[in-house]
């Protein structure tokens, strides 16, 4: 036991002791801290990354939603452009549309529509230029009529019909 200039006792071996257990706290308090520091450090680095690759996948997400609404309205723009076409009477649809899905199935509805629209056209051209035809032979076709009728017959029975007079009722 070693006493003092106070007058306190004072045990050596147990202040070395003492001094070596504070020493062994602060070297544990000074790795705490540390790994505390460490900790923090890869924690920050886990955010940084997560915070990345959310970005990366949010971005990767959006690129093939954009891909995905361009596959699906491509479609619907040559299927408006084929019905504006056929609107202002271009009956020749000449377009392609590969989705596998019912655009896929319209558009050939739109292509079917306007062949049928076309073999229709075509006849009715068919027939207005028949109907013309007739139209340019009948006023000498009626004229013909006109004159037979006002000629007086040569022969008798000639030019009349049965119970009716010749250019009369």
């Amino acid at each position: 036991l070693v006493i003092d200039n106070t007058g306190v006792a004072r045990d050596r071996e147990g202040l070395e002791k003492l001094v070596e257990i504070l020493n062994k706290e602060i070297d544990i308090l000074t790795l705490e801290k540390k790994i505390k520091g460490r900790v923090r450090e890869q924690v920050e680095q886990m955010q940084k990354e997560v915070i990345k690759w959310t970005f990366l996948s949010a971005l990767f997400v959006l690129a093939v939603a954009l891909w995905r609404v361009r596959q699906i309205v491509r479609p619907i723009r040559i299927l408006e452009e084929g019905a504006r076409k056929i609107s202002q009477g271009d009956l020749n649809l000449q377009f392609r549309i590969r989705t596998g899905d019912e655009l896929e199935h319209l558009a050939e509805s739109f292509q079917k529509m306007a062949s049928a629209l076309k073999q229709l056209e075509e006849g009715a051209i068919a027939e207005n230029a028949t109907l013309r035809q007739a139209v340019v032979r009948l006023p000498s076709r009626f004229v013909e009529v006109v004159r037979i009728r006002a000629l007086p017959p040569a022969e008798p029975g000639i030019g009349r019909r049965r119970g009716r007079r010749s250019g009369g009722r």
